[in-house]
């Protein structure tokens, strides 16, 4: 009789990682040149139209926009999903609600879509990972490759490196 060797792969789930980006902080002159912008605008628009209050309402609109450029946002990975908070706000985003992500130099960019298009990475989710790089690496992908099944990391086909 033939014996058949099966070997058992089990996986450990990592541990829950916290993260903390301000981005006035972590990304210096990219975010302090994105907070100039509006103030310009705004400038512009008061000058243009000499209604000062115009100014004003543009410049409020594009803060409001670039928000993630300038306040402080606590994000929590663990097996639940991606937890972030923001000035008191919280947001929930499963992890089966993740197609694909892409490792950036910074960070980790996530998607909501399978296919990537130009205008994709409007709608994901970045994650500055700071000085915890292997920690964010290490649940993005133990929780993607869960829910994607168990294909080796070579061909998974969430991953798409990006330098």
């Amino acid at each position: 009789m033939l014996e058949k060797s099966v070997s058992l792969h089990i996986r450990v789930a990592p541990e829950e990682v916290h993260l903390w980006h301000f981005p006035l902080r972590d990304r210096r002159l990219g975010a302090w040149v994105a907070m100039v912008v509006p103030l310009l605008a705004g400038l512009l628009i008061s000058w243009r139209f000499e209604q000062w209050w115009s100014g004003v309402i543009v410049a409020i609109i594009g803060y409001a926009v670039i928000w993630r450029n300038w306040l402080p946002v606590q994000v929590t990975l663990s097996a639940t999903g991606i937890k972030e908070r923001c000035l008191g706000f919280e947001r929930r985003i499963n992890w089966t609600a993740i197609r694909s992500y892409e490792i950036r130099r910074h960070g980790v960019l996530l998607f909501p879509d399978e296919k990537l298009t130009r205008v994709a990475p409007l709608r994901g989710l970045y994650l500055h990972w700071g000085k915890q790089k292997e920690e964010v690496l290490e649940v993005v992908d133990y929780y993607l490759q869960a829910w994607a099944g168990s294909a080796p990391q070579s061909t998974h086909a969430m991953q798409r490196l990006v330098i």
